[in-house]
């Protein structure tokens, strides 16, 4: 063998020994490791200070103060400030407290929680028509949050009857978009103004029902409610129909046509 070639195979067998080396006599390795513990035993001194237990909870703006802080408590009781940011705790609300619509939370450090609640704005009780037992609450978005009764706040909610099986919704859900919420306020202004005293609405899937406190009924299509409230408007303000002088006012002619009798 030349000695040519024997440097060759030399060196050959050098860089292979030198790929072969054990990862842990690299000096970036013990860098690396020596970086990772010290930055990680600076967040577990940051969890584990007592400094940073949360102390203090402040709430504004629900009425149920009391649950919601024993609630919050139960769930933060000992617990790091930081816990909050890697806690679900947001959806765990939600699901526990179905009348809050939203929540936010700001720190005071470095041991106080300042959180924001908004609550939903209830509006209208929503009811099967076959059974006043399958109720829900629904707020001034359309949404269906909690369950209730008929007699539970009938006085100051709008009633709503539909022939959908509502015991079959999972809560909370849209109910009402927002072009049939606009129709049913536009509806209750037009009634309201001339003293029609309204028992409740019935919606179904082509037209809304107003049943009115004397027994009357009047009927609108949902294709074009503006107008028909526009028609209503006018006849009753000439008088051409009175109050409490009908028994079914049927706006839903395509030609404009009011029948009543």
């Amino acid at each position: 063998m030349s000695s040519r070639r024997y440097y060759k195979n030399r060196k050959k067998h050098y860089r292979y020994y030198q790929r072969k080396n054990p990862l842990y006599k690299k000096k970036w390795f013990w860098k690396l490791t020596f970086g990772l513990f010290i930055f990680c035993g600076t967040i577990s001194l940051f969890f584990y200070l007592p400094i940073f237990q949360i102390q203090e909870i402040k709430i504004e703006g629900y009425k149920s103060n009391k649950d919601f802080l024993t609630f919050y408590k139960s769930v933060f009781n000992n617990q790091n400030i930081f816990f909050y940011f890697f806690s679900n705790l947001n959806n765990q609300v939600l699901k526990s407290f179905p009348d809050i619509k939203n929540i936010s939370a700001s720190f005071v450090f470095p041991n106080e929680i300042n959180i924001k609640i908004q609550e939903r704005r209830p509006i209208s009780l929503v009811c099967n028509q076959n059974s006043d037992a399958s109720c829900f609450i629904m707020d001034n978005s359309g949404i269906l949050y909690k369950k209730s009764n008929s007699q539970e706040g009938s006085k100051e909610l709008l009633l709503i009857k539909t022939k959908l099986d509502l015991n079959s919704l999972k809560l909370p859900i849209k109910f009402l978009d927002e072009s049939t919420l606009k129709d049913v306020n536009l509806i209750l202004d037009i009634l309201e103004k001339n003293k029609l005293g309204l028992s409740y609405f019935e919606l179904n899937f082509d037209d809304i029902v107003a049943h009115l406190r004397d027994g009357s009924i009047i009927y609108f299509s949902k294709k074009n409610i503006e107008n028909e409230v526009l028609n209503l408007s006018f006849v009753l303000e000439k008088e051409v129909i009175k109050p409490g002088n009908f028994k079914v006012i049927d706006l839903r002619s395509e030609e404009d046509r009011i029948i009543f009798y």
